[in-house]
């Protein structure tokens, strides 16, 4: 059984492996530095999430990492990654539904990087895209750019949670509520294209 463990009530092992983890399946330019999202966590703003096998205290299988953002009714699944060695065995679909009942008064809202867009491998990119579909996330229509990256953002409504799909103010907002102007300019944050706008 997969469980969903916060860093702040983990063991030791558990922040260096998702550390690990986290350096090791995202490339560069898609990390935020790690101080950063520690600090965005202590201020109750995030939770960075082990996944690991087990219950209670024999929960000592590490298999993935969980980075959820919060910002008013919606939770940015930043990042999501299962233990290389353990691809491949329907964890991810697993993972998604324990996000989903974990905060079910909030929209989650993920970003997959668009087919076709530069710096991107089109099959990994379909692969993914189908991946999340068939975890029951939704298109909103938009896409954003991030630094050097594109997106498609998905979203899923928790049970009790607004069933308008997030637009790309709310995404922004995310951006500049919990990191700043600053940080937003440096990003690059933009809107690519928006299939609901006539």
């Amino acid at each position: 059984m997969l469980q969903l463990i916060n860093l702040q009530n983990a063991r030791p092992q558990y922040k260096r492996q998702l550390k690990r983890l986290y350096k090791q399946a995202f490339p560069w330019y898609e990390r935020k530095p790690w101080a950063l999202l520690e600090r965005v966590s202590a201020a109750g703003n995030a939770e960075l999430l082990a996944v690991s096998r087990g219950r209670g205290q024999k929960a000592v299988n590490f298999c993935g990492l969980a980075i959820c953002l919060f910002w008013q009714d919606i939770v940015l699944l930043d990042y999501l990654a299962v233990e290389p060695k353990m691809r491949s065995l329907g964890l991810g679909g697993q993972i998604m539904p324990l996000l989903l009942q974990r905060y079910p008064d909030k929209r989650l809202l993920l970003e997959s990087e668009r087919p076709g867009a530069p710096y991107t491998n089109l099959a990994d990119c379909q692969r993914r895209l189908r991946f999340y579909q068939k975890c029951g996330l939704q298109n909103t229509g938009v896409a954003v750019r991030l630094y050097i990256s594109d997106y498609l953002l998905l979203w899923s409504p928790g049970a009790e949670a607004s069933r308008q799909p997030p637009v790309f103010a709310d995404y922004q907002a995310i951006y500049n509520g919990l990191f700043g102007p600053m940080t937003v300019n440096r990003l690059h944050i933009e809107e690519i294209f928006n299939k609901n706008e006539g």
